[in-house]
């Protein structure tokens, strides 16, 4: 889209100069064309770009949360060189730049919450992809065993911006540093990011903001990698079975 717009306002400007003011009008009408083309290039972020934001904030921002303990453990590196590998499926070359935006913001002075933001900025209007961050963000804080005051700080910073509520925090938590007990329907509450006494109409309510969220079909065309959209697809698999288990549990349909 935007990269249509890199040349259609040079074109309608130019046209409706010649129309109106003959030559001279052409001119004039081409550099305005230029300036609303470039307001245009601002205003509507391409496929591409936002391909590109998502890919170096993710590791940046990976960078920065590994930092956060003052020390890169071989777990961390171990988790982002699966995600590279199993998630984004990089070729070598991808591999490389990943490694390169990783290594550039580890040692640069932008803050955490600069790279957050631009990616909020990029993804505001898709709740799937900035939870998916968040929920990349705790993989790698569990990486090495250990959740960190500094990393756990951090990551609360980017929920909140991200508008996930703390509740809906702590239950994205549980994932990754549950309770001692195992209780599988303790586990579908927590994929719904709902509680046990919830009433029936929250319960649905939840299902029902989830699903959209997280359905492939409302995702395609955003300019997201298309491994994205297979978790989407797993995302919404599991979102769905934990709401079943949870009616059948509670006897609603």
């Amino acid at each position: 889209m935007a990269r249509k717009s890199s040349w259609i306002g040079r074109l309608v400007g130019g046209a409706l100069g010649l129309a109106v003011g003959g030559l001279p009008g052409l001119f004039i009408g081409i550099v305005l064309g230029f300036f609303i083309d470039k307001f245009l290039s601002r205003q509507v972020p391409d496929s591409r770009r936002r391909e590109e934001v998502f890919f170096r904030n993710t590791f940046a921002l990976f960078a920065k949360l590994a930092r956060a303990d003052e020390r890169i453990s071989r777990e961390e590196i171990a988790i982002i060189e699966q995600y590279m590998r199993d998630y984004l499926r990089l070729d070598e070359a991808a591999r490389r730049e990943a490694i390169a935006i990783f290594r550039d913001a580890r040692d640069s002075g932008t803050s955490f919450h600069l790279y957050a933001q631009e990616f909020y900025d990029t993804f505001r209007d898709d709740p799937a992809v900035l939870r998916h961050l968040v929920d990349m963000l705790l993989q790698l804080a569990r990486a090495d065993g250990q959740f960190h005051p500094g990393e756990e700080a951090l990551i609360h910073t980017v929920a909140a911006m991200f508008g996930i509520s703390d509740l809906e925090l702590e239950m994205m938590k549980q994932r990754y540093f549950p309770p001692q007990e195992h209780d599988p329907l303790r586990r579908a509450y927590t994929v719904l990011g709902c509680q046990p006494g919830d009433s029936v109409e929250y319960i649905k309510r939840r299902f029902r903001t989830l699903a959209k969220e997280h359905h492939p079909d409302a995702l395609r065309g955003r300019g997201l990698p298309p491994q994205f959209l297979e978790q989407a697809k797993e995302k919404f698999q599991e979102i769905q079975q934990a709401y079943d288990q949870i009616k059948r549990q509670r006897g609603f349909s």
